[in-house]
């Protein structure tokens, strides 16, 4: 029952070989979930906009510290190696400009303001900034 291994391929059921890897992919890509730090920031969060921010912020799968990319940037500039293969730094930089759009808007609840006040400042201790 279920899928059968030939080769590279997977046959469900009924012998076919359609659809199996993309369902095998689209499984694993599904059991990779956001940190808890991230989880509970969406939750918190009430604006889209600030709930894109932190999903940009907390992307599934993300192995240093909180699953964040402050995380991923001090790793990458206590050890200078890349997370991922990519640098953080650049992210950190466009997020901090996200937010800093975000936090002028005079629209937002105290709690949002809140949430992404803390991630701007994070950010910016991460690049250096005080």
């Amino acid at each position: 029952m279920g899928m059968k291994s030939n080769s590279n391929h997977f046959k469900g059921t009924n012998g076919s070989k359609k659809g199996g890897l993309l369902k095998l992919n689209i499984q694993l890509f599904a059991a990779k979930s956001m940190s808890k730090t991230g989880m509970k920031l969406l939750n918190k969060s009430s604006d889209i906009k600030l709930k894109n921010i932190v999903k940009e912020l907390y992307r599934p799968g993300a192995t240093k510290g909180d699953g964040g990319t402050v995380a991923a940037i001090k790793y990458e500039k206590k050890t200078g190696n890349l997370v991922g293969g990519k640098s953080h730094i650049q992210k950190g930089i466009e997020r901090m400009r996200n937010l800093e759009r975000f936090l002028s808007r005079n629209d937002i609840s105290k709690k949002d303001r809140k949430i992404a006040s803390k991630l701007y400042k994070d950010l910016k201790k991460a690049l250096g900034g005080k």
